[in-house]
């Protein structure tokens, strides 16, 4: 997928997979579902490309107060790319992006 963002191209076909997440609402699992990769370009910048079903935090409205499943990119800083990958990645793949954590 790629993204024009504050004039900078976002493109997950290019950009290294760091790892992903999925989750959703227990209340309607199939309508909530979604999953989020972080990616790191050649450059060094991060960002989390996002997908999901109607009622995810993806979803889009439509002009007849329908919903659909969409996507998204959104461009994070190092710090808040550090900060998802604590959340969501698993201590190895975190420590190979980020830096050894000492005990």
């Amino acid at each position: 997928m790629k993204l024009i963002v504050n004039q900078k191209k976002y493109d997950t076909e290019t950009a290294n997979l760091i790892g992903k997440w999925s989750g959703f609402a227990f209340m309607r699992p199939e309508a909530t579902q979604y999953e989020e990769a972080l990616y790191q370009k050649s450059n060094g910048e991060y960002f989390l490309y996002g997908t999901g079903n109607e009622c995810s935090r993806y979803g889009h409205y439509m002009a007849n107060n329908s919903m659909l499943p969409g996507w998204d990119i959104c461009p994070l800083s190092e710090k808040e790319a550090q900060e998802w990958a604590e959340m969501y990645l698993t201590v190895d793949t975190y420590e190979r992006y980020f830096g050894v954590i000492e005990e």
